[in-house]
């Protein structure tokens, strides 16, 4: 009886793992007002952050809430509401911006569209997409 739920404990475990969304094709552009392709800071409106959630068949199909965080050159997360947090590895952690998606089971095209709001700096900012308290994809963007 130990090692029949031991070994159902081991392949619940695996199905969670499979049950975990993807996301490839993770890209992110800086836009100006008119949708055009910028990397200087003081022309941006916005930061376009597109990619794909890939097929699977093991994950439950319905609604889901895709967090994006951002992060600043100097490893600081822009957030627009302290209270826009979600749960990660049992912590609460700051996240830049949520979209919901309406999840079938097949590859979905997905796009986040943060404004500017605040003053950024110039360097790397880090991207990080996250649902189901999993991390799906990550990615990069340099601002001059």
């Amino acid at each position: 009886i130990t090692e029949l739920s031991s070994d159902k404990e081991e392949l619940t475990e695996t199905v969670e793992m499979a049950a975990i969304l993807k996301a490839v094709n993770v890209s992110a552009i800086a836009i100006n007002r008119r949708g055009k392709e910028v990397s200087k800071i003081k022309k941006m409106e916005k930061i376009k952050v597109c990619f794909t959630i890939r097929e699977n068949v093991v994950a439950k199909a319905g609604s889901r809430d895709i967090y994006m965080r951002i992060s600043k050159p100097d490893g600081l997360v822009i957030i627009d509401n302290a209270q826009h947090q979600f749960s990660y590895e049992g912590n609460q952690i700051a996240y830049t911006s949520k979209r919901n998606l309406n999840y079938n089971n097949k590859d979905v095209d997905f796009c986040f569209y943060w404004n500017k709001k605040q003053e950024l700096l110039e360097g790397e900012y880090k991207i990080d997409l996250f649902a189901d308290g999993h991390k799906i994809g990550q990615t990069s963007l340099y601002l001059k």
